[in-house]
């Protein structure tokens, strides 16, 4: 975890997935292929059947499962141009970030910067 910083979003983002994974850490998740264009994360999908990105950092993989090493949830958010944003975490080109209404989700790096 890093130390939360106030964001600014400078380009808009569309969350890609209505449904995320929401685990708890110690549960076992189906490891797929890591992201070409964000290396670092991998295609997982729950025991519930629910698939999402998840940051390899979180994972102690093993074949082609993988046990959390932390709680997750893999929820996007979807932002605006001039929204306030505070940053939780920073994983592979994405914040873990929370909005004024107290929202928490990933966004992309490339769509924020620092206040």
């Amino acid at each position: 975890m890093t130390e939360p910083t106030a964001l600014i979003v400078t380009a808009s983002h569309t969350a890609s997935y209505a449904k995320a994974i929401d685990a708890s850490m110690g549960e076992t998740l189906s490891v797929g292929p890591e992201d070409i264009d964000f290396p670092g994360w991998v295609w997982c999908t729950s025991v519930a059947g629910v698939s999402s990105w998840v940051p390899i950092a979180y994972l102690e993989i093993d074949g082609e499962s993988g046990r959390l090493k932390r709680d997750y949830n893999a929820m996007e958010l979807s932002v605006e141009v001039g929204q306030r944003l505070t940053r939780i975490d920073e994983v592979s080109g994405w914040y873990l970030c929370e909005t004024e209404s107290h929202q928490r989700g990933w966004a992309p790096m490339e769509n924020i910067r620092a206040l």
